[in-house]
């Protein structure tokens, strides 16, 4: 349980923090640290996908709702009539992809450079 939960809120809340100072690819390395830090790939993958994942659908959520969902209709136009709850969802995968990937990548040289059990 806890290499599933401590990398999730360990990827949301260091992301949320990089993202301050970088730009959108903050999320890569944040999940680069949790798969150094927490041993098994696919668990700190799956948690560093989901916690970069709610962390980037609630960014948009609320930009979203500071314009009335005005911009979201309109890009959704653009896409071929896409509501702004498939957009959400859309950011979510663009954020949470490279944590897992970042993830997956740390736990992997964890493994391989470090040799640690």
């Amino acid at each position: 349980m806890r290499y599933t939960i401590l990398p999730l809120i360990f990827v949301f809340l260091f992301t949320a923090l990089l993202s301050t100072f970088l730009p959108w690819w903050a999320v890569w390395p944040s999940g680069l640290f949790a798969g150094l830090f927490w041993p098994y790939p696919a668990r700190t993958a799956i948690a560093a996908f989901v916690g970069a994942f709610v962390l980037w659908v609630f960014i948009a959520f609320m930009a979203d709702q500071s314009n009335q969902g005005i911009l979201s209709a309109k890009v959704g136009l653009v896409f071929k009539g896409l509501n702004s709850a498939h957009l959400l969802l859309i950011t979510g995968l663009i954020g949470g992809l490279p944590a897992a990937s970042g993830a997956w990548l740390g736990a992997v040289l964890r493994r391989d450079l470090i040799k640690v059990n």
